[in-house]
């Protein structure tokens, strides 16, 4: 593996207008734009100019969404527990309005279009604590709102198998809490949360939903595949391949995190030298397969896991690159696999991102071009 090169960008002032400032200033309120039509345009024929000119213009939420904006990222503020938005292109956080006053409720996700999010009673509590977890789906586009039944238990990742918003599959959620052998699942509309302990399964890393079925990474890079009904079963497939970097002490520690891109089931691995190795899962072989690049897409990953592979539509977001953002930091990297390069990017280049340091609230990753009508 070649030296990673490290650069730190710096903001530049000739960035395009941003939507999201439109955005904030004119109609914070995500309700629907009875206006709006869901035919697809070809925005590639306008000029720079125009481009821009419509850009500044956006004043809607839904405008913002169907313009196909480039990502955000959603961070959280202290000692307020309010949230901002932070624009890639413009390298701007931004005051956003969400449908709940903190510190009573905090994001854990975004997925399909649907912010995740949990009740302060159970977000603020220690990992060790008992209580309820409340949880709600909010839909940003349309202000939908989805809640979840009452969890007694707390377990910190939640995955979603297809958007909340359609009902054909029915949308199913799995919480899971890594380095542990249980998990809970409940269908949209189920009443009650179903627990389960894989007592004779290896502990689960990571998982994620692939082509309507859930994987589960366990050690030694190991993928299972998880079935939940008609009874929760546990099959590991492929062999197990060096479980000394699975432990934090090792120098060669890596985190490794299931992922999804361009048809493939993905396996990233995070250094500690925020380098990055990605592999794919060969359903012929039973194996892993190392790729060198993302087919010109970008993949975006937060600390607690994976959250999208997207194609690049602006400058900010670059093709075969990785894109990581960590809670312990006012920053995100970007890594590209061509040429193993990295850059370090602020969240405020004008002034720290007040931060609590014995808070662990994520930041997370939005993508207005993954949201539906």
């Amino acid at each position: 593996m070649n030296p990673t090169k490290t650069r730190r960008r710096s903001l530049s002032q000739s960035a395009p207008p941003s939507p999201i400032e439109t955005l904030i200033s004119f109609d914070p309120d995500p309700s629907p734009n009875p206006n709006h039509s869901a035919e697809s345009h070809d925005w590639s024929s306008l000029t720079d100019a125009a481009l821009h000119s419509v850009l500044s213009r956006l004043s809607s939420l839904e405008d913002f969404f169907a313009f196909r904006a480039p990502p955000l990222l959603l961070v959280p503020r202290f000692p307020s527990f309010s949230e901002s938005f932070y624009d890639l292109l413009r390298r701007r956080l931004y005051s956003t309005r969400l449908p709940w006053s903190p510190p009573s409720r905090r994001s854990l996700a975004f997925s399909h279009g649907f912010l995740i999010t949990i009740s302060s009673a159970s977000a603020s509590a220690s990992a060790s604590a008992s209580g309820p977890s409340k949880l709600l789906l909010w839909n940003l586009l349309s202000g939908a709102r989805i809640r979840l039944p009452k969890s007694p238990h707390r377990l910190p990742r939640v995955i979603l198998s297809s958007s909340p918003a359609s009902s054909s599959p029915a949308c199913s959620v799995v919480c899971f809490r890594p380095c542990s052998q249980s998990l809970q699942f409940c269908s949209l509309g189920d009443p009650l949360w179903k627990f389960h302990t894989f007592s004779n399964a290896p502990i689960i890393h990571d998982m994620i939903f692939f082509r309507g079925r859930l994987y589960a990474l366990t050690p030694g890079r190991r993928l299972a595949a998880v079935d939940l009904v008609p009874r929760p079963e546990f099959t590991l497939l492929g062999p197990s391949i060096d479980p000394n970097s699975d432990d934090p002490g090792n120098k060669n520690y890596c985190k490794w995190t299931l992922a999804e891109s361009g048809g493939n089931l993905l396996l990233v691995g995070t250094y500690l030298s925020m380098q990055f190795s990605v592999f794919r899962w060969d359903f012929e072989g039973g194996g892993w397969r190392e790729l060198p690049d993302l087919g010109g897409r970008a993949l975006f990953l937060e600390d607690k896991g994976f959250a999208a592979s997207v194609v690049p539509t602006c400058p900010a977001v670059k093709g075969n690159c990785i894109y990581y953002a960590d809670h312990r930091e006012s920053v995100y990297y970007e890594f590209s696999l061509e040429d193993r390069s990295r850059s370090t990017i602020s969240l405020n280049p004008s002034s720290s991102l007040p931060h609590h340091p014995g808070a662990h609230v994520p930041k997370i990753w939005v993508f207005p071009s993954l949201c539906c009508f």
